[in-house]
């Protein structure tokens, strides 16, 4: 699902609207999750026992529209009209403003749009800064939380030839609201040691309820923020939820009667070694510190590094303070007897411990490497070097070794002279061998498969193509995979059907935009007829 780009001010806002000349609609920006669901073999909820789908309590109202060639749905507020006509209940806090905008027909407001849409639009800009103000006057009304206003443009042909980023659409822009704020008391500050060894200050405040977050810890990022704000224990302070996400102390409204500026310890808190100053930060150099090494197991196992999904922090906690866990291969020779005398750790919870730590085991040298938590090293860079030729962990000690090896990475674009320069003391360090050591012991992944060289990417079989995916395959794992040996050959890949798309890749259940391939006379290729391609061009599957 892609995000979208987002501006804090009226002249980001208009600098975004004067690069487009056209038509715009505006939305309210809900403060929420979202969801995108793929359905299967026509979406069926299927247990093994039927009584089980009838226990879930699940209420599905399924609707189904289509319309004749004779109308043209061509922008998004004639698609809001049909869907008023039909019946179905449409938001009235939407605008839509634009030089050429028209008034709404009278056929039209009988479709359920709200009195001032009668109204001839002024200018763009004015009108569009008379519906924010008209929003944020009303949002502390609202039963419901926005935290900005989402600008589209209007024109559905206009957005597909806009396309989008593989971030963003560059057809809408987020304007998000200035954050809301609430005074509270501050307790206590107390110090967290991060992966890194970086001692950030947190404050412990009264709990906040903020955008319908409850706030009770909040960052103060180091002491000079703190000196800057002249903090105490005890003061009277301002949170805020900036871009309504993040809590920050923004200001202290009432100061304490006694006692002074806090200030940084000396000593880490976790394992009394002198914490040293570099530039605004304070770090603990302590290794062995178990802070450090909490950290760094909490973010090993996360989500989008190895994907322990069953070891919580908690559970990392106590197999770390009872001693079973100091670093990432311990957690590979967990013995089942020394778990189920843990307390809170029954049979069955071992059995999915283990199950999940040894499927870990498949994990890609990409997100292997990237749980080793080295901020130089992430997917961009792994990908840069893979294209190159370097595909494993011993290839990067070989270059690192290389009398050549700064002059060989400054080569590849995308790698900077810093990053290239640090590179070899990054790779050649005994902390990070010994781990790479261990975690291969355990049987990590650290070798990518074969890839071509940037040169042949460049110059390969699909040069000068533009593919497209849909639907769903039975010989690869997902569409990344796909991607990525498209873009090895050579060619590029859209998310979306449009005019510069040469192949429609076609799997099983394939969505509209098959029909859509078919009108602008795209080559349809099937998973069958994608193998052969790419066994012509000696690529293995993995």
């Amino acid at each position: 699902m892609l995000s979208l780009n987002k501006v804090h001010n009226k002249q980001d806002l208009l600098k975004w609207l004067n690069k487009i000349e056209t038509n715009f609609c505006v939305e309210q920006k809900l403060d929420g999750v979202s969801l995108v669901l793929h359905y299967q073999e026509a979406g069926t909820l299927r247990r093994i026992k039927s009584c089980e789908v009838a226990r879930i309590p699940l209420q599905f109202v399924a609707y189904e529209a289509y319309w004749t060639k004779e109308l043209k749905i061509q922008s998004h507020r004639q698609s809001l009209n049909l869907l008023a006509h039909l019946g179905f209940p449409v938001s009235h806090n939407i605008g839509f403003f634009g030089q050429n905008t028209r008034p709404l027909t009278p056929e039209e407001l009988s479709w359920g749009w709200a009195e001032g849409d009668k109204e001839p639009l002024k200018s763009h800009w004015q009108h569009l800064s008379e519906f924010i103000e008209n929003q944020l006057k009303k949002r502390e009304s609202l039963d419901y939380e926005i935290d900005g206003l989402v600008i589209k443009v209007n024109d559905l042909l206009l957005r597909e030839v806009m396309g989008h980023t593989a971030h963003h659409p560059r057809w809408a822009l987020a304007f998000k609201f200035d954050f809301q704020q609430g005074n509270t008391r501050l307790n206590d500050i107390v110090v967290q040691i991060g992966r890194t060894g970086r001692a950030t200050p947190l404050a412990l405040v009264e709990p906040l309820e903020l955008m319908g977050a409850c706030i009770s810890r909040v960052t103060l990022h180091n002491q000079v923020y703190i000196n800057e704000l002249g903090l105490k224990k005890g003061d009277v302070v301002s949170v805020s939820r900036r871009g309504d996400v993040i809590p920050a102390v923004e200001r202290v409204v009432s100061s304490a009667q006694e006692g002074s500026v806090w200030q940084m310890p000396v000593y880490c808190p976790a394992c009394q070694s002198l914490l040293l100053l570099e530039g605004a930060h304070h770090f603990c150099p302590n290794t062995s510190c178990p802070a450090r090494l909490k950290a760094q197991l909490y973010y090993f196992v996360g989500k989008k590094q190895m994907d322990i999904q069953t070891l919580s922090r908690k559970t990392i906690d106590l197999l770390f303070d009872k001693g079973l866990v100091r670093k990432e291969a311990d957690l590979y020779a967990l013995d089942s007897q020394q778990l189920e005398n843990l307390q809170g750790m029954g049979k069955k919870k071992v059995e999915q411990l283990q199950t999940s730590i040894e499927k870990s085991k498949q994990q890609n040298f990409e997100r292997v490497m990237r749980s080793l938590g080295l901020k130089e090293i992430g997917a961009n860079l792994i990908e840069l070097l893979a294209l190159a030729g370097y595909t494993s962990f011993d290839d990067y000690v070989n270059l690192a070794q290389d009398p050549l090896g700064v002059q060989k990475l400054k080569a590849i674009k995308g790698i900077g002279s810093k990053l290239a320069e640090n590179f070899s003391s990054l790779i050649l360090s005994l902390e990070l061998q010994e781990k790479v050591k261990d975690l291969k012991k355990v049987g990590l992944n650290f070798n990518s498969e074969k890839r071509l060289s940037i040169r042949e990417s460049l110059e390969g079989p699909f040069k000068g193509e533009v593919w497209c995916i849909t639907g769903s395959f039975e010989h690869f794992k997902n569409r990344q995979e796909i991607q990525e040996l498209i873009h090895r050959l050579g060619a590029e890949t859209l998310n979306q059907i449009s005019k510069k798309v040469t192949h429609l890749l076609v799997g099983a259940r394939a969505g509209g935009k098959k029909e859509q391939a078919k009108r602008f006379s795209i080559s349809c290729v099937s998973e069958q007829e994608f193998i052969l391609r790419l066994k012509k061009a000696e690529l293995s599957l993995r």
